[in-house]
């Protein structure tokens, strides 16, 4: 029964008794702003009830009775300010539950007691800023977790630790400032955490330590500076910090931070002190680190992850790639590193991961120099090369990238002389195959090992000399034949 879009602002008691083969009821967007107890009673056999985009701001204890065979409720876009323990009790069979876009602060322990077969609960977009220590307990099927856009300022780790089958948790655009070991993030299952664009300063020792199935971390657009290293037992702090205030990167107040938060005037000492935040994520594969303010990714600070497939620390302020941070990375297949101001790349920059390397982002990073050992020891295994939107005049030969499906190199200011001979002779032995660019190698390509063809249009161009300004490096044979 579609009933959207009409004026129900009551839905009164056994409203639709009469109806006892209803198996899904669309109430969206009818203004409805009471649900009275007993209001859907007699529709046992219904599996899905839409009450979205209504003026609900609570609901009565009983005002769900009599659902048991429910499936999905839609309660999205509502008022709701509080939730009451008991309301859910009678939804024995309910495997989703949509609470995002309303108005909760609070979630009360036992509030979702009853429910032993959801298994994705939505309570983003409100304003959550606490929840009870049992506010979880009662859903032993939840595997997926909503809670981004929310007033979170501290993870709710016992809160979370209820729910122990958890696989995938959103916590984005959360004012988290820190997350470390001691807010008690157990999630023995959890294989994707999401703490994108918050307001991360710090990440702890072992912050993840208790999610050994970890395998995508997004922490995207947050104010972390640097990664610390992993190292093994922990030493004395450094005799320069004892004594000293403890108010600093990410600290949530005094006495807390000593352990956890380097002061902005002493980072290089606790860079060497810090315990290992990705200890325990041995099953990591796919680091988002985008968009935050990291300058220094130390050596073995990713060692722990030798699955991990994808790292991306691009729009950071890396000013160098962190060649040591990548030793210890043997499945490492995409590394992004793009709108970093890296000015020059040295000799053996990828050395650590040329084996596995499939995918090499580096556009829009302020590279005017690349020495000729740059990417000594990437083969044939690269299938795409970004390097476009730099400041290149010259670039070395590339004669081992032979399995290239991409190098895209436009936006550069190419001065075609005999510096760049090597790459006009390069571009002119590849085959001929396309002729225009082709779209980012996909993540199933790389994956299962796909070769692309050879792209024979990279966006070369010539800046200088006058006379060969405009054209294809490629086919600017008179700007070097003098060579």
């Amino acid at each position: 029964m579609d009933l959207q879009g009409n004026m129900l602002k009551v839905i009164p008691p056994a409203a639709f008794q009469a109806l006892p083969h209803l198996t899904h009821l669309d109430l969206r967007r009818c203004q409805v702003e009471l649900v009275a107890e007993g209001a859907f009673r007699g529709l046992g056999r219904l599996l899905l009830l839409n009450l979205a985009s209504n003026r609900l701001s609570t609901l009565p204890q009983e005002a769900l009775d009599g659902l048991g065979s429910l499936q999905r409720l839609e309660l999205e876009g509502n008022l709701l300010e509080e939730l009451r323990p008991g309301t859910f009790g009678a939804l024995g069979a309910l495997a989703t539950l949509n609470l995002a876009h309303n108005a909760l602060v609070y979630l009360p322990a036992m509030v979702f007691q009853g429910l032993l077969q959801v298994h994705w609960l939505q309570l983003s977009h409100n304003a959550l800023s606490v929840l009870a220590p049992e506010a979880l307990a009662g859903l032993p099927a939840l595997r997926r977790l909503s809670l981004h856009h929310n007033e979170l300022q501290a993870l709710p780790g016992p809160a979370l630790s209820q729910a122990q089958g958890l696989a995938r948790l959103q916590l984005g655009h959360n004012p988290l400032t820190y997350v470390g070991e001691e807010d008690g993030l157990v999630l023995p299952s959890l294989r994707e955490l999401l703490l994108d664009h918050g307001a991360l300063q710090a990440l702890g020792p072992r912050a993840f330590a208790h999610c050994p199935r970890l395998r995508t971390l997004d922490l995207r657009g947050n104010q972390l500076e640097t990664l610390p290293p992993t190292a093994g037992p922990r030493p004395a702090a450094p005799a320069a910090l004892q004594g000293k205030p403890t108010v600093g990167v990410g600290c949530q107040g005094p006495g807390r931070c000593l352990e956890t938060c380097p002061p902005r005037s002493n980072e290089g000492l606790w860079s060497a002190w810090l315990l290992g935040t990705w200890r325990g994520c041995v099953a990591l594969r796919w680091l988002y680190l985008s968009g935050n303010r990291i300058t220094q990714v130390s050596p073995g600070a990713l060692g722990p992850a030798q699955e991990l497939e994808k790292l991306h620390l691009d729009r950071n302020q890396l000013r160098e790639v962190p060649t040591r941070a990548l030793e210890g990375l043997p499945a490492l297949v995409e590394l992004q590193l793009s709108g970093n101001p890296l000015r020059a790349l040295h000799d053996g920059a990828f050395q650590p991961v040329a084996r596995s390397l499939q995918l090499l982002f580096l556009n829009g990073s302020s590279l005017e120099q690349v020495s000729p050992g740059a990417f000594a020891g990437l083969g044939p295994g690269l299938q795409s090369l970004h390097l476009q939107e730099n400041q290149l005049q010259a670039l070395p030969a590339l004669p081992a990238l032979t399995g290239l499906g991409l190098i895209d190199l436009s936006g550069n200011p190419f001065r075609c002389d005999c510096q760049l001979l090597p790459l006009h002779s390069f571009r002119r032995r590849l085959p001929v195959r396309f002729r225009r660019r082709l779209p980012v190698v996909s993540d199933v390509a790389s994956r299962f090992g796909r070769r692309l063809p050879v792209v024979s249009d990279v966006g070369a161009t010539c800046a200088a000399p006058p006379t060969a300004r405009g054209q294809r490096v490629k086919v600017a044979v008179a700007a070097f034949e003098a060579c």
